[in-house]
């Protein structure tokens, strides 16, 4: 994951810039900040619970994207989303083919 990758970046900076000791507060804090709104402690463990949430086991949270098929991939867009936390979040019914599928097809009714 790209944030992963970003958090591990930051981390170094962090322990570069305190090894220093230059002076560089400022830098700091602006890291300090990102990395909070990151909640870089329970990144993964976020990113694990929400893409359980979605149908992904753990051998398959360990897959590269590349790996799966469209809709899969369409999952993982949807974690992405919703991993970011947004104030809010507008969505199509990607079921609605298949909802209207089997409403029509159903035994329920006398064709």
């Amino acid at each position: 994951m790209r944030s992963k990758l970003l958090r591990l970046k930051l981390e170094k900076e962090v322990k570069t810039l305190v090894e220093q000791d230059d002076g560089s507060k400022e830098r700091l804090d602006t890291i300090y900040v990102r990395l909070e709104a990151m909640d870089a402690a329970t990144a993964e463990k976020r990113a694990a619970e929400i893409l359980f949430g979605l149908g992904f086991d753990k051998e398959m949270q360990a897959k590269k994207k590349k790996d799966f098929s469209g809709g899969w991939r369409m999952r993982i867009a949807l974690a992405r989303a919703l991993f970011i936390m947004p104030t809010i979040l507008l969505l199509d019914c990607p079921c609605w083919n298949q909802w209207r599928r089997e409403e029509y097809t159903s035994e329920a009714h006398d064709w």
